[in-house]
């Protein structure tokens, strides 16, 4: 699904200069029914028997143990499958850069692998945003869709008011620091991600020192959902102190929320 995705979800909602073409093991048919459905515009490339993914060592020699990983039965169709991967070519031909998965299974989303090759990613769900003193926060989605098994982002922005300042770990007994929490749901997983680590900030008359974010703050959250759920929430909840150099506010917890609903190809 990740060629649907791009096709979808970048190039259909901005113009871009990269140039993709796709190489399956399906027959010709197989491809052109496939692109004809899902409406898609870049060439779609047989390799029938994977001999030139052989011949580029790109074939997965583990796919009866990942067959059985997933709960499906090792068969004949799942010989010459390849470790699902892209390749960024300038315009010589010259590789710049590549991308390869282990899971068949489980693979970047369109935004995610065009970020990972260092291409500007194209799109963006829709905004939501929750206010509380000193502080805006916004989140959205790579997209308001998802495809199941395709990872996907939550990006979280917070505006910090000029001249205050939000505590991030670790900090001083008694005071509240940054944290950013999503909670992992049955089929939706989400990957480990850091909070900023901030500077050093002193107080005068304090013997302790504090970390410390100004302006804005960002962190993006890759997750993707297993099973097809049709509609999916993820919950947000944002805890922060807001401090300026001579007053501390109350902690705060924000709560937002990213509603996603699922496509098929």
């Amino acid at each position: 699904m990740q060629l649907v995705e791009l096709q979808r979800n970048v190039f259909e909602k901005q113009a871009t200069d990269v140039a993709v073409l796709a190489v399956s093991y399906d027959p010709v048919q197989v491809l052109a029914d496939f692109g004809t459905k899902n409406g898609i515009k870049f060439p779609l490339l047989s390799d029938v028997g994977s001999r030139v993914m052989g011949e580029l060592g790109l074939l997965n020699p583990n796919m009866p143990e990942e067959t059985g990983y997933w709960g499906f039965t090792y068969a004949e169709k799942h010989q010459g499958l390849p470790y699902p991967g892209t390749f960024l070519l300038d315009n010589a031909g010259v590789v710049l850069d590549k991308v390869f998965e282990r899971s068949h299974r489980v693979r970047m989303g369109g935004n995610v692998l065009l970020d990972r090759l260092g291409l500007n990613a194209l799109g963006g769900g829709t905004v939501v945003t929750a206010s509380g003193p000193a502080v805006t926060a916004a989140a959205w989605a790579d997209a308001d869709e998802y495809f199941p098994n395709q990872v996907m982002r939550v990006t979280i922005r917070l505006a910090v008011e000029d001249g205050f300042h939000v505590y991030v770990p670790p900090n001083p007994p008694g005071f509240t620091g940054l944290t950013v929490e999503i909670s992992s749901q049955d089929d939706v997983f989400i990957s480990p991600f850091p909070v900023p680590t901030g500077h050093v900030f002193s107080v005068e008359g304090f013997t302790e020192e504090f970390n410390v974010v100004e302006g804005d703050i960002e962190v993006a959250v890759p997750f993707y959902i297993q099973q097809n759920l049709e509609a999916v929430t993820i919950p947000i909840r944002i805890t922060y102190q807001a401090c300026n150099d001579t007053t501390c506010l109350p902690p705060v917890g924000l709560d937002l929320a990213i509603d996603l609903r699922e496509i098929r190809a």
